[in-house]
């Protein structure tokens, strides 16, 4: 009998068996794993992420498009998925557009009544600047963490992410700019500061108006919003260190005070 796994690690399966038919189908100097997943498969982040983003590099909307959907069609992406059980509902484009391209995965997976919905995000934005080379050089391709492609019997997966310096300034960036504020940036920020904190920005490296809004806004969160979106992320092992008011508070002000000293 297959063991029944969480909504958390069903995401997780399934952006496996996306990257391992992207590997095999899109070439690495056209893509850059971004935000938490980056976190989660290459930088040691005990949260696993709902979706995955990338950006886009050197490569028309047309021709990610084709990549993309021909890699949804890879044998190892159904063997992945079959491996666990997982029979799936829908895949494919989920949005098309010159800066934006998203595809979804809906799998049925055993022991859950509801469809999984996973999906990955291509931004074309830093080629549309003309930053592709400086994305580069931000970025190395490495073997995704071999305890999680071990956890769920994936094959070794290798693919261009970014590094931890670019990771920190895209977060802050995340921080300052989302419409929506997102607790997940908090603790992502906190957790690379934390690894990291030789390859963070320095006072002078990044816009002193974003990183005041950045630190503003880092503490303007509440405990029940972290509590009920990223908690359910966070490895069981190791969630009952953040599961309470008093964690959550420490993370905000680390966050804050690294932050305004960049003002």
């Amino acid at each position: 009998m297959r063991t029944r796994l969480s909504v958390p690690e069903v995401h997780e399966v399934v952006q496996l068996a996306f990257l391992a038919g992207l590997t095999q189908r899109l070439p690495a100097r056209h893509y850059i794993l971004k935000g938490g997943a980056n976190l989660r498969l290459f930088l040691g982040s005990p949260r696993s992420s709902e979706d995955m983003d990338f950006d886009a590099i050197d490569i028309p909307d047309w021709k990610l498009a084709d990549k993309v959907n021909d890699s949804l069609r890879a044998p190892v992406v159904g063997l992945i998925l079959r491996t666990h059980g997982f029979t799936v509902t829908r895949a494919g484009s989920q949005k098309q557009t010159g800066t934006t391209q998203r595809w979804a995965v809906e799998v049925q997976a055993p022991g859950h009544r509801l469809t999984i919905s996973t999906a990955g995000e291509f931004s074309h934005r830093v080629s549309a600047a003309g930053l592709h080379e400086s994305a580069r050089s931000s970025a190395r391709a490495d073997p995704i963490d071999p305890r999680i492609a071990g956890r769920y019997g994936a094959p070794p997966i290798v693919l261009p992410h970014y590094l931890p310096a670019a990771a920190i300034t895209q977060k802050i960036g995340a921080l300052a700019q989302r419409t929506v504020n997102q607790p997940r940036d908090v603790f992502d920020l906190d957790l690379l500061l934390g690894r990291h904190p030789d390859e963070a920005p320095k006072k002078g490296d990044i816009d002193p108006e974003r990183t005041q809004r950045a630190a503003e806004r880092a503490t303007e969160l509440e405990f029940d919003a972290f509590r009920d979106a990223v908690l359910p992320f966070i490895d069981l092992e190791v969630r009952p260190f953040y599961d309470t008011p008093a964690a959550w508070s420490a993370m905000q002000d680390r966050v804050a005070t690294y932050l305004l000293g960049l003002v």
